[in-house]
């Protein structure tokens, strides 16, 4: 679970997402341990958030959802970079307007 930061005009409120990371059927077992920065403004454009776990391969894709849900909140990912098992950097935007 991480926790965004985001701001609706002067109201602040925190959004809880999941991080999801879908890969190819042939993976092995893989795990999040932590992702970096676990917060971002809203109405953020482009912010890397470094995902740390265990058993990437090329093919992963982070996927920030509503806690319990199938919900993007408002967080679109544009895409997912593969840098070694352990690690992956997922370039995201963080919707201005979305109240969650």
């Amino acid at each position: 679970m991480r926790i965004f930061k985001t701001h609706k005009a002067v109201k602040t409120f925190l959004l809880m997402l999941g991080l999801v990371i879908c890969q190819s059927v042939t993976a092995g077992k893989i795990s999040v341990k932590s992702a970096d920065p676990s917060q971002g403004e809203q109405g953020t454009i482009n912010l890397d958030v470094t995902i740390s776990g265990n058993g990437f391969d090329n093919s992963a894709q982070a996927v920030f959802l509503l806690t319990g849900t199938t919900n993007p909140a408002g967080v679109f990912v544009h895409d997912t970079t593969f840098i070694r098992s352990s690690k992956l950097v997922a370039r995201i935007s963080i919707d201005r307007s979305h109240a969650g």
